[in-house]
């Protein structure tokens, strides 16, 4: 059976954590992961909103992941989560044009850099 990341921003180091089965294995700032699905627990996210006190409840589950010194973001999209303002990781520049927020749910790839989550730019 193939292992399965867990990868979500840790708040506290200013780092993503690299989780595996429970267990936090690595903190990076670059990385890149691969066959990804966007995780988000719905219940520990209302939690967040009414206490005020943020949890690990969203993450990105990958299949692989590989440590990486630099990557350009030019061309690639930026995905945006927060417990307060969406119910869902999504599309950042088209929530900021359009007001409208768009689920991204699976990538086949995810770069998390410098603290931020961008994914390939979809075509059409």
């Amino acid at each position: 059976m193939r292992a399965k990341y867990n990868v979500y921003r840790n708040l506290h180091k200013q780092l993503f954590s690299i989780r595996l089965r429970g267990l936090i294995i690595s903190y990076e700032s670059n990385v890149v992961l691969n066959e990804c699905e966007f995780v988000l627990k719905s219940n520990s996210r209302d939690i967040v909103r009414v206490t005020g006190r943020k949890n690990v409840h969203a993450w990105i589950t990958c299949k692989s992941y590989k440590v990486v010194a630099y990557i350009d973001v030019s061309k690639l999209e930026e995905i945006y989560y927060c417990p307060y303002t969406v119910d869902f990781f999504c599309y950042k520049e088209y929530l900021q044009v359009n007001q409208e927020f768009v689920k991204v749910l699976k990538a086949e790839r995810v770069y998390c850099i410098n603290n931020k989550i961008f994914i390939d730019k979809v075509s059409g």
